[in-house]
């Protein structure tokens, strides 16, 4: 029998298959600062910038929704607002 670390892995991967992963942003406070923390679908985690308060870095993820849609949503809407080509006459 797998260990249960294996087991793990593969019921966490088949989660996530199931479902859309997306990233995860969220303020965090790291002593006298603030920062964004960003978990990637993959586990990653990252903390940026560095804000004086919690509403400011509320403000920063609120004005980048990119960063916690799905690729191929990011993919899809890239091209909205662009105007097609006519087509030859």
């Amino acid at each position: 029998m797998p260990a249960a670390s294996v087991l793990l892995k593969r019921f966490v991967g088949k989660v996530r298959s199931m479902v859309a992963v997306r990233t995860l942003l969220s303020p965090v406070r790291k002593g006298e600062i603030w920062r964004v923390q960003i978990v990637w679908p993959n586990g990653m985690v990252r903390h940026v910038g560095k804000f004086a308060s919690e509403k400011e870095a509320a403000k920063w993820i609120l004005a980048r929704p990119r960063l916690t849609r799905p690729a191929k949503e990011n993919r899809d809407n890239a091209t909205e607002g662009v105007p097609t080509p006519l087509a030859p006459r």
